[in-house]
């Protein structure tokens, strides 16, 4: 029982006496952005330029998949242009009635 009154007062006079922290709260805010911009100095150069480069990377991509598609596009066009034109001339003939 002794022991726990000392405890309380100890706790109660831990609560009347606050510690000054406006000194340490001056300036927090520069000191953070300080830190965050040595940190973010501190970056690896070959990750900072992957991300930058990557919009302009993507660029000649989508102009490959474009051509790509366009190749594949024109061969197949050439395999059924002889099925296509088959069925334009059975097409005709049922719709003139020849």
């Amino acid at each position: 029982m002794k022991q726990n009154r000392n405890l309380e007062q100890l706790f109660k006079a831990a609560k009347v006496i606050r510690p000054d922290a406006k000194e340490v709260e001056a300036g927090f805010e520069s000191r953070l952005s300080a830190r965050l911009s040595e940190e973010h100095q501190k970056e690896a150069p070959l990750s900072v330029w992957t991300w930058r480069l990557a919009p302009i990377m993507a660029i000649p991509l989508v102009i490959l998949i474009m051509i790509s598609a366009f190749l594949n596009f024109q061969e197949r066009r050439n395999l059924s242009s002889p099925i296509d034109a088959y069925e334009s001339v059975q097409m005709m003939i049922y719709l003139e009635g020849d």
